[in-house]
């Protein structure tokens, strides 16, 4: 297992209910709010940099962090907060996913 794994399943399985939550991130996303740790700017650059290879690693499979809804294409490298933040959730969320089964 990935450190990105095991961090969001480690997040999931901290709330009263796991399985709900999961299912709030796969329907509704990060963007709903549901996960408090990935709500703020502070946390989820500190989560991104933390995970940077792994999410960038994802983000390419995926087509590429240019293909996301809300990508900022001015800012390729992904320096500046709100790509950051974006790519944050995407690794948050295709965690979810592949945590479907599990929890």
């Amino acid at each position: 297992m990935t450190s990105l794994y095991e961090d969001v399943k480690k997040i999931i399985l901290s709330y009263d209910d796991p399985q709900n939550i999961l299912q709030d991130v796969i329907n509704h996303g990060c963007i709903s709010g549901v996960i408090s740790e990935m709500t703020n700017y502070t946390d989820t650059l500190k989560f991104y940099k933390k995970h940077t290879k792994e999410i960038s690693d994802l983000a390419v499979d995926l087509g590429g962090p240019g293909t996301l809804n809300g990508f900022d294409n001015s800012d390729p490298l992904c320096l500046e907060t709100p790509n950051q933040n974006l790519l944050a959730w995407l690794g948050f969320e295709e965690i979810c996913f592949q945590l479907e089964g599990e929890i």
